[in-house]
C-alpha cells in the first residue's frame, strides 16, 4: 500500500482553523462530522447551511447579510447567494488598522519596502478620494497596467472600496496584446509605472502606456508609480501625473466603502487569448470574498499574523487569489522580478527571509531548482513555513521529493487546480490529511466536482474533463458587456 509522504502531527490538527471550523459546524447543526470527507460531503449536500457558516467562521464584513442565503439554486447559472447581502471587498481585505505587517514589496535591486495594516488602509483612502475627484465612480473599470509592487495592491483595494471594477495587465504584455483586453472594458483611469526590472535588466514603460492611452479614449487620467526613475517625464503622455502627486491633495481618515449587492463586479479577469480575442470575465464581490476567504482559512490553513508569499505577475489570477490572504489578517509579500535572478533559488531566499509561513510555487520553477542542484536548506531558514503549494500544471512525485529533501521535511506540500473562470481552486489542499506524492489531496469544500468524459457520462478512475455540477459563490457572473 502506498504510503504518504507527509502526515500532520496531531498537535497541527488539533491547531488547524479547519478542526475548529468542523467543530463550529457540529455544534451549529447537532452533525457528527469527524474528518475532511464528511465535511465536503456536507458543503455540496447542504451549500446554504455551509456557506452561512463559512460567512460566520472567516468575519465577512457586511451591512446587512439578510437571513436567504440561496434563491435558484437549481440553476447553473442563475443560482443566487446572500440576494439581500451589501458588502464592500475592500472592507472585508481592511479591517486591520494597527501597525501589524500587511505588505512587503520585494525588488530585483534588492529593495524592501514596507506598509503596516494602518498605512495601507490611510493609503487606501486618499487614493479613494483621489480617484472620485477624478470622476471613477461605482462600475467605473480601473485598469492596471504594472509590475506586483504596493502601489498595484492599493489601487485594487481603492478602486473596489468605491465600487470600481478592477483589472490588470502585465507589464510584458505588449500594446496590441493590452488594448486587445482593456479596450474591450473601456476603463476610465489607467495605473501604471515608468518601467520594471527582470532578469538583471530595466524594461521601460512609458511609451507602451502612451500608445495605449492614445488608442483606448476611454482612459481620461494616468497614474504613474516611480519605478526606474524617481522623476520620470510625464508630459507626452497626456492627463498624467505620479502615484504621488494624484493623492498629494488628500489626507488619510476615514474609507467611506460603497456597500453593494453580492455580485456587483469587483474583477474583470481576461482569458488567455489563445483561440481568439480574450474574454472578459467578470467576477462579483461576495462570491470572490466568500471563496477566497473559505481558501485561505481551510484549505491553506493562513492565520492573523502569517506572511504569505503567492510568486505571481499582477494579470495573472493568482495575484487575486494573494490579495485576500489580507483578509485573514495575514501579510502579504510582493515580488517584482524573475524568480531566478539574482540566483535560481530567489523566491526561496525571499521566503526564508521574510518568515514566510505559506509558499506558493510553481512546478516548472521546482523543476529549475532540481535540474541546479539548489539546497536551500542547508545555508536557509525555514523554520516559519507551514504550508507550501505548487500549482499551475501538473507536480509529479518527484517534486515532492525535491522540496521535502531539499527545502523542509515536514511542510503540507499541496498542488491545488483551478483558475481564472471560477477564481478558485476545483481541487485542493487538505491540512489536516495525508499527502501522497504526484496526487492532489481533495476537492475543494463547496464545489461539486466530479469527471466527466467525452459522452458526458461520469467516470472515475479514467481521464475526463473535471466539472463543476452545482452552483458556488464564485461561479461568474457573466462576460463584460455581453
Amino acid at each position: 500500500m502506498e504510503r504518504p509522504v507527509w502526515t500532520p502531527s496531531p498537535e497541527r490538527v488539533a491547531a488547524a482553523n479547519l478542526t475548529r471550523f468542523i467543530a463550529t459546524v457540529n455544534e451549529r447543526w447537532t452533525l457528527r462530522i469527524d474528518d475532511y470527507a464528511g465535511l465536503h460531503a456536507f458543503s455540496v449536500e447542504q451549500p446554504e447551511r455551509f456557506w452561512l457558516a463559512v460567512w460566520d467562521f472567516c468575519g465577512v464584513r457586511s451591512e446587512q447579510r439578510a437571513q436567504c442565503v440561496l434563491e435558484h439554486g437549481d440553476r447553473m447559472p442563475g443560482a443566487r447567494w446572500f440576494p439581500q447581502a451589501r458588502l464592500n471587498l475592500a472592507e472585508n481585505l481592511l479591517w486591520r488598522d494597527d501597525n501589524a505587517i500587511a505588505v512587503i514589496g520585494l525588488s530585483e535591486d534588492g529593495g524592501r519596502r514596507v506598509l503596516t495594516f494602518a498605512e495601507l488602509r490611510a493609503l487606501v483612502g486618499r487614493l479613494a478620494q483621489a480617484m472620485r475627484e477624478s470622476g471613477v465612480g461605482v462600475g467605473d473599470r480601473v485598469a492596471g497596467y504594472t509590475p506586483n509592487n504596493p502601489e498595484a495592491v492599493a489601487a485594487m483595494l481603492a478602486a473596489s472600496s468605491i465600487g470600481a471594477v478592477w483589472s490588470c495587465c502585465s507589464p510584458e504584455l505588449g500594446v496590441e496584446a493590452v488594448v486587445d483586453r482593456l479596450e474591450q472594458i473601456a476603463p476610465a483611469l489607467l495605473v501604471t509605472a515608468d518601467g520594471y526590472r527582470y532578469g538583471g535588466w530595466a524594461f521601460p514603460l512609458l511609451d507602451k502606456a502612451a500608445a495605449i492611452t492614445r488608442r483606448i479614449s476611454s482612459i481620461r487620467k494616468t497614474v504613474v508609480v516611480p519605478v526606474l526613475a524617481s522623476k520620470p517625464a510625464l508630459a507626452f503622455l497626456g492627463d498624467a501625473c505620479t502615484f504621488d502627486q494624484f493623492i498629494a491633495p488628500y489626507d488619510a481618515g476615514p474609507i467611506a466603502f460603497a456597500h453593494l449587492p453580492f455580485d456587483h463586479p469587483v474583477f474583470v479577469l481576461f482569458s488567455s487569448g489563445t483561440t481568439g480575442r480574450a474574454k472578459c470575465i467578470v467576477h462579483g464581490a461576495g462570491g470572490a470574498i466568500l471563496e477566497n476567504l473559505k481558501a485561505h482559512a481551510l484549505q491553506f490553513d493562513v492565520k492573523p499574523g502569517d506572511c504569505v508569499y503567492w510568486w505571481t505577475a499582477t494579470g495573472w489570477v493568482v495575484w487575486n487569489f494573494m490579495i485576500f490572504a489580507l483578509g485573514r489578517g495575514a501579510s502579504i509579500v510582493l515580488y517584482d522580478g524573475s524568480p531566478t535572478y539574482p540566483a535560481t533559488d530567489a523566491i526561496l531566499r525571499h521566503a526564508a527571509a521574510e518568515r514566510a509561513t505559506f509558499v506558493r510555487l510553481t512546478p516548472g520553477y521546482v523543476d529549475l531548482l532540481a535540474k541546479a542542484q539548489c539546497t536551500p536548506s542547508r545555508t536557509l531558514d525555514f523554520g516559519a513555513l507551514r504550508t507550501m503549494i505548487v500549482a499551475s500544471s501538473p507536480f509529479g512525485a518527484s517534486g515532492y521529493d525535491y522540496i521535502h529533501e531539499n527545502v523542509k521535511r515536514d511542510v503540507h506540500l499541496a498542488s491545488p487546480s483551478g483558475g481564472t473562470d471560477p477564481l478558485a481552486s476545483l481541487v485542493s489542499a487538505n491540512p489536516i490529511g495525508p499527502v501522497f506524492a504526484g496526487e492532489i489531496q481533495a476537492a475543494a469544500l463547496g464545489l461539486a466536482t466530479r469527471v466527466f468524459d467525452d459522452a458526458g457520462n461520469p467516470v472515475v478512475g479514467k481521464a475526463g474533463e473535471l466539472v463543476v455540477c452545482k452552483p458556488f459563490p464564485s461561479l461568474p457572473i457573466g462576460f463584460f458587456g455581453d
